[in-house]
C-alpha cells in the first residue's frame, strides 16, 4: 500500500506497473540448434557410440576402395598391365619356356579334333620346353593358358595335343622341345575370332600345406601375346 498516495491510488498505480513488468518479462529462449542435436543424439547414444560410428565409416571406406580395385587403384587410377610377348618369341612361364607361334580356327583338325555339332575349335600352336629338372604334367601347362574369346567357356582348360601324332600330351621331360597344339571349344553361334590374346601364367614350386607333397602350384598371370587367327588350312 502506498502511504504517500491518496486512498485508491495505490491500485491505480500498482496495477499498471505489474502489467508493464509482465509485458517486459523476457520469454524463455528457444533451444539452440546444438542443444536440439544433443537431445536427438542422446536418444540413440547407446547404439551410435563414437566408436561404432568410426567403425562404420572405416568399413564404408574399405568397401569403396575394394570396389575400385584396391588402395593402389583407388589412389592412382592405374590398372596393372602384364608384360607382352610377340608371336614366335621365347618367353618363360614357370616351369616352361614357351614359343607361341600361330592361332587357327576351324571345325576340325584331325586327328586332334573332329567335327562336333555346334562347336568351333580354336587352336594355338606352341613349342614347349620343360625348364625344370623333373618331368612335369601337361595339366600344369593347360592350367596356365587362358583366352578371352566370346563363346569359349570360362574356367575350362584347353586340351594339350602333340603336333607329332595328334595325341594328348601327358607330361614333358626336362629340356626337350615339344611342339603342341592348345585346343579350346567355341560356341559355333558366336563369330569366329579374327584375333586372340593368350594369357600365360607361371607357377610356384612349393610344398603342399595339406599333404606335404611338392608340386607346381598357385598360377599367376605372367604375360600375354596377341595373335591373328587364321582358318585351318584345308586338308
Amino acid at each position: 500500500r502506498c502511504v504517500t498516495c491518496p486512498s485508491g491510488m495505490a491500485g491505480s498505480v500498482v496495477g499498471p506497473m505489474i502489467g508493464s513488468v509482465a509485458d517486459h518479462t523476457p520469454q524463455r529462449a528457444a533451444p539452440k540448434r546444438l542443444e536440439s542435436w544433443r537431445k536427438r543424439y542422446g536418444l540413440v547414444s547407446d547404439i551410435l557410440t563414437p566408436q561404432r560410428i568410426g567403425l562404420v565409416l572405416l568399413v564404408a571406406v574399405l568397401l569403396v576402395a575394394g570396389l575400385l580395385g584396391g588402395w593402389q587403384d583407388a589412389l592412382t587410377g592405374d590398372e596393372e598391365t602384364l608384360p607382352t610377348s610377340t608371336p614366335s618369341a621365347t618367353a618363360t612361364a614357370a616351369p616352361f619356356t614357351l614359343v607361341v607361334k600361330k592361332a587357327f580356327s576351324g571345325d576340325e583338325l584331325k586327328p586332334a579334333a573332329y567335327p562336333s555339332e555346334g562347336v568351333r575349335y580354336l587352336f594355338v600352336t606352341v613349342d614347349v620346353t620343360n625348364a625344370s629338372d623333373a618331368p612335369t604334367f601337361s595339366s600344369i601347362l593347360s592350367q596356365a593358358a587362358t583366352v578371352d574369346v566370346p563363346g569359349v567357356a570360362e574356367g575350362v582348360d584347353p586340351r594339350v595335343v602333340r603336333v607329332l601324332d595328334g595325341q594328348g600330351a601327358r607330361s614333358f621331360s626336362p629340356d626337350v622341345v615339344v611342339p603342341v597344339v592348345l585346343i579350346w571349344e567355341q560356341d559355333a553361334a558366336q563369330p569366329a575370332p579374327t584375333s586372340v590374346t593368350l594369357t600365360m601364367s607361371g607357377h610356384t614350386f612349393r610344398v603342399s600345406t595339406m599333404d606335404s607333397s611338392k608340386e607346381w602350384r598357385d598360377p599367376e598371370p605372367a604375360w600375354t601375346v596377341t595373335l591373328s587367327v587364321e582358318e585351318v588350312p584345308a586338308s
